[in-house]
């Protein structure tokens, strides 16, 4: 493992080197998805209690409906992240590139 995920309401997300996204619910003590969007290391997580963003070495930005366990959204940028963070309702994206992005996480 080689993210930490934001949590919510005993559940959390974490990224992998292997290019895997993982929602784990601390309530059943399990795995509840494995997503592979990345085509390159997972570098961040963020979660909410509705989704899941990561971003990777692929230069891209996916979120996932946490509930249905799969791809909602991908936006792909020019560079890699360098961090991200969820902070209700918005997803902060602090890019290599300098620039410091804010999403409204409600669709």
């Amino acid at each position: 493992i080689v993210c930490g995920g934001g949590s919510e309401d005993e559940f959390f997300g974490y990224g992998t080197f292997s290019k895997l996204v993982n929602g784990y619910d601390t309530r059943q003590g399990s795995e509840v998805f494995r997503l592979k969007n990345h085509s390159k290391s997972v570098l961040s997580v963020a979660a909410s209690d509705k989704y899941i963003w990561s971003t990777g070495e692929d230069h891209a930005l996916s979120c996932y409906d946490r509930r249905a366990g799969r791809l909602f959204k991908r936006i792909k940028f020019n560079r890699q992240s360098a961090a991200i963070q969820y902070h209700g309702p918005f997803l902060w994206y602090a890019g290599f590139d300098g620039i410091v992005r804010c999403f409204n996480s409600i669709p």
